[in-house]
């Protein structure tokens, strides 16, 4: 559980992992274009604000009353770190010094937010929170971050956004259930894929612990099952195709050149999914994020 004012509930926000041993760089360019407050944006950030009914419309009024007393109608974004453990435990926050205008951009060191923070190097979970979004039903980001993972032998990054729109918050609404499709998992006798799992909310004070479900499937209709573990409540769990399927994957794998899917299910909840695969010998590394499909999360334990 995190602090109850962790965010306020227009700033967009996101979370990803964060692996010892390996530099990562945040970085994000402000659309030039942007402004947070546009009339053409009205009827969205309305419709939006709706959806989550008087608190919603609550929000929006506070939101926009803090935008008339801002300078230049708050269009310098202002940024902040967030980390917890993989379990979920809050370490602490930072804000990113400095502010940034339209056209302007970010790099952010997280080793040294690290340092700063008296925290040692190791496996963690970042939030990251920028002050306010696009005037869009979902205040998403003003355009994407990359998350850039380094070693002195391997680089790969991935791109996403920020957004508000209301996840795991069951006063606010329902989640059938989360459906994650890797169909690229791949066991070999040097590559070794693995699945990170996010239990992420919109509402800082989230407490619930999601054990999800994996079945590992071959092209011929072959298929192994597991259960994924338990994530606790902003944290994050990696697991390898070994350890969820067992030792002798690779053999399992191996009529199909160590190639298979792994389908993830959760009931009740929507999970964000990172995806790794990585040489076993550390030359090389690569991450990518999965985005279910609307179909994939609606009919994720059909």
């Amino acid at each position: 559980m995190l602090p109850d004012h962790a965010w306020k509930p227009w700033e967009p926000r996101f979370g990803l992992p964060i692996f010892k041993g390996v530099r990562l760089l945040l970085s994000f360019s402000v659309n030039p274009e942007y402004s947070p407050l546009k009339t053409s944006g009205i009827p969205l950030m309305l419709m939006g604000a709706m959806r989550n009914g008087f608190r919603g419309v609550r929000d929006l009024v506070v939101e926009h009353g803090t935008l008339l007393r801002t300078p230049h109608l708050g269009r310098r974004l202002e940024f902040r770190f967030i980390i917890t453990t993989r379990e979920g435990e809050f370490l602490g926050q930072r804000g990113v010094p400095g502010s940034y205008p339209p056209g302007g951009s970010i790099d952010i060191e997280v080793a040294d937010v690290l340092a700063k923070m008296g925290l040692p190097d190791d496996d963690y979970m970042g939030i990251l929170v920028m002050s306010r979004g696009r005037p869009d039903g979902w205040r998403t980001s003003p355009g994407s971050y990359s998350m850039t993972y380094a070693t002195d032998r391997t680089v790969t990054t991935y791109r996403t956004g920020g957004f508000i729109r209301i996840l795991n918050d069951p006063n606010r609404k329902k989640h059938v259930g989360f459906r994650g499709i890797n169909p690229k998992a791949l066991a070999t006798d040097r590559h070794l894929s693995s699945i990170l799992l996010i239990n992420h909310s919109s509402n800082p004070a989230y407490d619930r612990h999601v054990t999800p479900d994996s079945t590992l499937l071959r092209a011929d209709g072959e298929q192994r099952t597991a259960v994924f573990g338990s994530i606790a409540p902003f944290g994050g769990v990696e697991r390898d195709l070994e350890q969820l399927f067992g030792g002798d994957v690779v053999d399992f794998l191996a009529p199909f050149g160590g190639r298979g899917t792994v389908i993830t299910t959760c009931q009740g909840v929507t999970l964000a999914s990172i995806h790794v695969m990585r040489a076993r010998d550390g030359s090389s590394m690569s991450i990518d994020h999965s985005r279910p499909t609307h179909t994939y999360i609606l009919n994720g334990v059909a």
